[in-house]
């Protein structure tokens, strides 16, 4: 390893508030220049040599969103490598971009197959790297909100599961069975089963027909 490769960060170093790439890849020099992008565009590199180290790495606690990653590697390729993350948690996505040699048509297409969200071919421009990096940070970001706001609609929906369902109810005081055998009233039913909270005040109708009457009569 050379002196350069020793100054490299490692995935311990990189402090928690910077946006973390990984980046994999078995040349030396490619990691030196894909460290050089990442820290222009302002995020912490995290580089490795060893795939099933970069396996780890993504799999782990507090993975970085986005690995970029070479095709050709030894132990583990990066078809494997993409294979494997994706098999390991469905749920977890990092954003994978291929960044390798292998240009034709059908490389492509296995590569994106094999749970690649986005493909570059070597030589890359450096700007172009940063976009496609940006990019798949927005997707990120789309898919955390839609993840958030599925959560949300599944919560909801089974808090109001009871209110879409027939609610016996007494047709004189009007209170609510639920339970083999307790009654409560609407309010009280509403507050237990779905944590309504209610203010209490007086309609039009009834201030006119009752309210009202009382405050003239007491003056």
């Amino acid at each position: 390893m050379t002196a350069a490769e020793r100054a490299l960060p490692h995935d311990s170093a990189p402090p928690s508030s910077a946006l973390r790439i990984l980046a994999v890849d078995d040349d030396a020099g490619t990691r030196l220049t894909l460290v050089s992008i990442i820290q222009a565009a302002g995020w912490t590199p995290v580089v490795v040599a060893d795939p099933e180290q970069a396996y780890d790495i993504l799999t782990g606690p507090d993975a970085p969103p986005i690995a970029l990653v070479d095709w050709e590697m030894p132990k583990l390729s990066g078809i494997e490598l993409c294979q494997k993350v994706r098999r390991a948690d469905p749920d977890a996505r990092p954003y994978l971009i291929f960044v390798t040699i292998n240009a034709s048509a059908n490389d492509i297409v296995t590569g994106l197959d094999a749970g690649a969200d986005d493909y570059m071919v070597k030589p890359f421009a450096a700007v172009e790297l940063q976009a496609r990096v940006r990019a798949g940070l927005r997707t990120i970001a789309v898919q955390s909100d839609l993840r958030t706001r599925l959560r949300e609609a599944e919560t909801i929906a089974a808090l109001t599961k009871p209110l879409r369902e027939t609610m016996p109810i007494c047709v004189y005081c009007h209170r609510v069975r639920h339970g083999a055998a307790q009654w409560s009233t609407l309010e009280e039913y509403l507050h237990t089963e779905i944590n309504v909270k209610f203010t209490h005040g007086f309609c039009p109708t009834c201030y006119t027909s009752h309210v009202k009457p009382d405050l003239e009569g007491g003056a």
